[in-house]
């Protein structure tokens, strides 16, 4: 597999929510690649190779070399690229419902993080909790107890491909001295994976927050059979669908008040009143959740 050789990225225009690969458009036929790029890095382990993969959106920039690839410091983060380094780029499979969900976060320029995954402590097994620093859980737009997305990345070897598994969990923060402790015992699995240390000196130059998650969730997150390894890079986003839920619950109460009022200020009501009305509500109503949504996550 090809190789490129790894450069920041300077201006982002286009991004709106994603992180992003920039290539030229050669490049990206010759790779085959959708909208989408997976970006793989690998170290020396001492079990063998441990590869790091993340994604980013496509996007073109015919000046570059042919050699080379702009990334996002975020994704280099995520896979522990430094600028300068060389990367493998593969397709990712994404399915219909899947490629929804990245419209959907792409329409209201939703906000989201790579973590690393690290177990979750005793009191959160089994209650579907995904716990994250205040920061980073702020950065998201969300509250706790809110829903959030996890998606992990892996290599499908029955059909020799990369696809995407996603979870569902709460938000809720770690404690200060949490995010330190995690960090330290971070570090001490770091040196027991990495095999050269000047390959460590790399792995633990780069910091991204990390995301507590029992067993069952690094199961669900991995392909059939295998469990998402500790440290791995997981993608966390707000949960649209439950963002729209919440907020549509919230409006049609409004909407159905005000729809009572507007009728009951008419003496003689009329059928073609009534539609005009409901569909001018439903108008607004579609623009108030958007909007809503969007002030939250964007």
């Amino acid at each position: 597999m090809r190789s490129y050789n790894v450069l920041p990225t300077l201006i982002r225009l286009g991004a709106r929510g994603d992180y992003i690969v920039e290539m030229r458009e050669e490049t990206r036929r010759g790779l085959k690649l959708g909208k989408y790029a997976l970006v793989a890095h690998e170290f020396l382990g001492h079990e063998g190779t441990i590869k790091f993969v993340a994604y980013g959106r496509v996007l073109i920039d015919n000046s570059l070399e042919e050699d080379c690839v702009k990334i996002d410091q975020t994704l280099r983060d995520a896979v522990r690229l430094s600028v300068g380094d060389k990367v493998a780029l593969y397709r990712l499979q994404l399915s219909i419902t899947q490629r929804t969900i990245l419209f959907l976060r792409r329409l209201f320029s939703a906000r989201s993080i790579w973590a690393y995954v690290y177990q979750a402590y005793p009191r959160d097994m089994e209650k579907n909790i995904c716990r994250l620093s205040p920061e980073a859980r702020e950065v998201l737009g969300v509250s706790q107890g809110d829903w959030l997305r996890l998606e992990s990345v892996f290599l499908d070897e029955s059909n020799a491909c990369y696809r995407s598994r996603v979870i569902t969990l709460r938000a809720f923060d770690l404690s200060a001295d949490e995010v330190k402790q995690t960090r330290q015992d971070a570090q001490k699995i770091a040196q027991e994976l990495v095999a050269r240390s000047d390959e460590l000196k790399k792995f633990e130059r780069h910091q991204l927050p990390f995301s507590r998650i029992d067993k069952e969730a690094r199961v669900n997150l991995a392909s059939e059979g295998n469990e998402i390894e500790l440290l791995q890079p997981a993608k966390i986003s707000p949960n649209i669908w439950y963002l729209i839920k919440n907020r549509v619950q919230f409006y049609i109460v409004s909407l159905f008040l005000a729809l009572v009022g507007t009728i009951i200020t008419f003496s003689e009501f009329s059928w073609t009143v009534g539609i005009i009305v409901l569909a001018v509500a439903i108008v607004i109503l579609t623009i108030g959740v958007y909007l809503d949504i969007k002030s939250k996550v964007s």
